[in-house]
């Protein structure tokens, strides 16, 4: 698209505008530059007669509202950020991954608010669907938790992993990721038994092994297992976590 079609004026600006939405989905840096100078185009035109009327694309919808390129523009980097914070969380450079989070977690809580006039076209899209948001906003605090416990692990901060990946899920689910969720909630009941006596550290051991055995979680299932069967001779009990309201979620965010 050439911005400089539709606008009067700001030559420079729309020249840029059109170059770095053509360079869009190179990188996360790139995908904010587009987003920025499109943010202050939509500033200096809020009272500007245009040329003629523009028509964005997303997912195959078109809309002349310059509040949807934004949108779209928005969730563009917020994908990219995630994967990039998929990818350092991984490399376990933790530090780098809650900055990028963090800035996850700021486009994501402006797309919740954002308030603007839409087609009944564009308001059927899954992506403008509030639960749709809500899911959103809350995975991504849910991945900004279980990297904070990646670093230092924390059973207040795991359970609140836990708790926004399972209603994230419940809120929208064809993007259910529950692979993750159920990790959330094995890693929750592994602190747990790290932090109890041991008729609950059997329980809570027990129950992490059946959701995900991960590596560390088998090995203290072994050693717990076997104290029971020689010392103890506990049986084990149903154990859970508590999960949270909408109201609840949105106090953790």
């Amino acid at each position: 698209m050439l911005f400089e079609k539709f606008i009067p004026g700001h030559t420079q600006l729309c020249i840029e505008l059109s170059e770095a939405r053509r360079k869009e989905a190179d990188s996360v840096e790139s995908s904010h530059k587009y987003l920025n100078k499109l943010q202050t185009m939509m500033g200096l035109i809020r009272k500007t007669p245009l040329k003629k009327t523009p028509l964005f694309e997303w997912y195959g919808i078109n809309s002349s509202c310059w509040k949807f390129e934004e949108y779209r523009a928005m969730t563009n980097v917020y994908d990219k950020l995630v994967l990039q914070a998929k990818e350092t969380h991984a490399n376990k450079q933790f530090k780098e991954t809650k900055n990028i989070l963090t800035d996850a977690l700021g486009i994501c809580k402006q797309m919740v608010s954002m308030r603007w006039e839409r087609t009944p076209f564009v308001y059927s899209m899954p992506e403008l669907q509030v639960e749709y948001q809500l899911s959103k906003l809350f995975f991504t605090r849910s991945l900004y938790c279980y990297n904070v416990h990646s670093f230092k692990q924390n059973h207040q901060v795991i359970r609140i992993a836990y708790q926004l990946a399972e209603i994230s899920n419940m809120l929208w689910k064809p993007t259910a990721n529950l692979e993750f969720e159920h990790k959330m909630l094995a890693e929750y009941h592994y602190t747990q038994a790290n932090r109890s006596e041991f008729k609950d550290k059997l329980s809570h051991i027990k129950r992490a092994y059946t959701l995900l055995p991960m590596p560390h979680i088998e090995e203290m299932y072994k050693k717990v297992t076997h104290l029971n069967e020689t010392v103890h001779y506990e049986s084990v009990v149903p154990v859970g976590c508590p999960v949270l309201t909408i109201e609840q979620a949105l106090s953790k965010c």
